[in-house]
């Protein structure tokens, strides 16, 4: 078995090296896909529950400061018929540990993975545990142990207190290249064809490394992102010495898209008094529009702009707050002359000098078919079909506002723009009751998935959505479902699904009482494993599914923050996910404001509980002699229940605390908000 041995004396029997079919497990090995290859096998006939077997690495050297990733493939089939554990160990320390699958996965090899520490000399331990059942089966098979740190696969099976951070090696990646054009730059050699508004208040500056105002800005560009000697350049606005709503606009050179044509750019917004970003185009206005911190790195954003006959402009729009760390920059520009490529981001590698290719694998099951459509170029790009035989009417693809006013969404959830596409329902001459089906492409059973979706229903009239599948000609039993007016939002589902057999998804949206009835939806995606809770939420990758109350309803916005806060003797000084400077968190900052006034932040719609109800739980900080006061507050959407559900209002000093509270809401669609009342 390689170096890898079965543990002597702290186990209860051995697994064994096997091949071909065992009855109750594998046919096949993952190596060679046939049943001439091994594997390594954990027979639960003869053993009692709760018995477990060991397989150990050789022992590994450490390199403090780094992690390594390992890798498998495991075989899990049968219900209750035990699980399987990765443990990592060291002398010091014992075994912690790190991965933990407990449920049949199908009939089928799946692929998992997980980081582990090099901090100490280590070995890696396999563990499986006989369940209460003895007609199923566990096999591992191509173990490998990789360079490099990796998220856990699949989502839910990390187990254990995390890794500690450890700092990012510098990029050695080559510059990003741009090609020459009129709207296309990456400020290397000057502003190319861009210029700037003379009717703007002030002026974007070209820059390098940090900005001039601490705890705003990027330290380098995104060209050459990583860079030690902060060779690239950008452009950004400075804060310093701005009044509130001053604006510069940077325009590009004029060009015409005969075609559909791609924009990409990269933005960043980090700063505790962020600004507006806004994208106009000289011929259609606003397209594009970000406010308020984005965390301390660079993002993506790409859209699709129509073709036209007339020469147009790109327009970037910066709008000051009156503080000081509110510098935005934005980097790497390009109108490509080809429509922006499906999927929830591209991300292109530009080869300028050389070529390489690493890592191939042909691996012995089917690929599986494409799992995620937005909607940008149409249904059929999707597979996705109308089903003309049960339904009343048909699904419609559109961006923008929908035809009838005071209903649907105006902008798509995948660019959060007017030119992104969504799917939606035109409920206006329709009878009420009327149902239109829009059914998705076959997909293999394959165990355990998760449907995620965005749903918009908004409207005085709205009737209901609901999902459920079908397999072999039959329609299952609803698996989700929707009713009424949930507001001007995108809204997030995530539904769990466990079909060995294919199986096609099916979207049934109903028209309510009226014509202020239209439903959209964009972004489905099915993938492997369990759904993550709707409502979770680490602040690592911004806001996610949260959002700030607009005004009037509150005062301030929470923004997002790391490391310390702008204000001294207040605040963290690392977050709680990470426990380092680089982790995120959100939190007021309360300088800026005065006594008696509210900020209030809202979870994304939350279905119905059980009778058993919920339990949300968060960490706090309130370190400060004038905190205020943090409460937890439950509303149904319909607003027929308003209630505290958790408050607190003294200072604990700078750690963190855990909060919880039970949820029971059986009978309506309900949001959490987070409230906070300055002193």
């Amino acid at each position: 078995m390689c170096t890898w041995t079965n543990e002597a004396g702290t186990d209860d029997f051995d697994w064994v090296r096997q091949q071909g079919d065992t009855t109750l497990g594998p046919t096949i090995d993952h190596t060679l896909g046939n049943d001439a290859g091994h594997y390594i096998f954990m027979n639960v006939g003869g053993e009692s529950p709760g018995m477990i077997t060991r397989l150990s690495s050789a022992r590994a050297t450490m390199h403090p400061g780094t992690r390594r990733c390992v890798t498998f493939w495991y075989f899990l089939q049968g219900i209750n018929v035990g699980s399987l554990l990765v443990t990592q160990r060291t002398n010091e320390d014992g075994d912690s540990d790190r991965w933990l699958v407990g449920s049949t996965q199908g009939s089928k090899w799946n692929y998992g993975q997980v980081a582990v520490s090099q901090d100490k000399d280590y070995w890696v331990i396999f563990q499986g545990e006989v369940g209460t059942s003895s007609t199923g089966s566990l096999a591992i098979d191509d173990i490998a142990i990789k360079d490099n740190g990796c998220p856990v696969i699949p989502y839910g099976a990390e187990v254990g207190p995390p890794l500690p951070s450890t700092p990012a090696p510098p990029s050695t990646a080559p510059p990003v290249v741009i090609p020459a054009g009129p709207a296309n730059c990456d400020f290397e050699g000057g502003l190319c064809s861009y210029t700037h508004d003379s009717e703007g208040d002030f002026e974007w500056i070209r820059k390098r490394g940090y900005t001039d105002t601490p705890d705003t800005g990027p330290d380098t560009d995104h060209t050459h992102l990583g860079a030690i000697d902060n060779a690239g350049w950008y452009m950004y606005t400075e804060g310093d010495f701005r009044s509130s709503g001053d604006t510069t606009r940077l325009i590009s050179g004029e060009f015409t898209p005969a075609t559909t044509s791609c924009l990409t750019f990269w933005y960043h917004m980090h700063g505790s008094e962020m600004g507006t970003l806004n994208v106009n185009t000289s011929d259609g206005g606003l397209v594009w529009t970000r406010s308020g911190t984005q965390g301390n790195k660079w993002q993506p954003f790409k859209m699709n702009l129509a073709a036209s006959t007339e020469p147009m402009k790109v327009i970037f729009e910066g709008i000051m707050t009156g503080g000081v760390t509110c510098d935005m920059a934005i980097d790497d520009i390009q109108v490509d002359n080809q429509p922006c490529q499906a999927g929830k981001m591209q991300y292109a590698i530009r080869i300028v000098c050389g070529m390489a290719i690493d890592d191939i694998q042909v691996d012995n099951q089917p690929c599986q078919a494409e799992n995620f459509c937005d909607f940008e170029n149409g249904l059929t790009a999707c597979g996705y079909l109308q089903e003309d035989l049960y339904d009343d009417f048909d699904w419609l693809v559109g961006f923008g506002e929908t035809p009838t006013r005071l209903t649907g969404p105006y902008i798509d959830h995948t660019t959060g723009t007017m030119t992104g596409y969504y799917a939606y329902i035109e409920a206006d001459n329709r009878t009420p009751g009327s149902t239109a089906w829009l059914m998705t492409h076959m997909y293999p059973g394959a165990g355990v998935h998760c449907v995620e979706f965005y749903y918009y229903m908004y409207g005085a009239n709205i009737g209901t959505l609901s999902m459920f599948y079908k397999r072999n000609g039959a329609f299952s039993f609803t698996l989700f479902t929707i009713t009424g007016d949930i507001g001007k939002e995108w809204n997030v589902a995530r539904v769990p699904i466990d079909l060995s057999e294919d199986f096609q998804l099916v979207f049934s949206a109903s028209v309510g009482d009226g014509n202020l009835g239209d439903i959209a939806l964009d972004d489905i995606l099915l993938s492997q494993g369990s759904c993550p809770p709707v409502g979770n939420v680490d602040f690592e990758d911004g806001f996610e599914s949260w959002t700030n109350d607009p005004s009037p309803l509150d005062d301030f916005d929470l923004v997002l923050g790391q490391g310390g806060t702008p204000s001294p003797s207040t605040g963290p000084s690392i977050d709680h996910t990470l426990e380092t400077s680089e982790g995120t968190y959100v939190y007021i900052e309360s300088s800026n404001t005065f006594a008696g006034q509210t900020g209030r932040f809202r979870s994304p719609t939350l279905p119905p509980t059980s009778s058993n109800g919920r339990c949300i739980r968060f960490w706090y900080h309130m370190n400060g002699v004038h905190v205020g006061v943090l409460r937890v507050l439950l509303q149904t959407v319909e607003g027929s229940t308003n209630m505290t559900l958790w408050e607190y209002g003294a200072n604990v000093g700078d750690v963190w605390n855990d909060g919880q509270a039970p949820i029971t809401m059986t009978s309506s669609n309900y949001w959490v908000r987070i409230y906070f009342l300055k002193d």
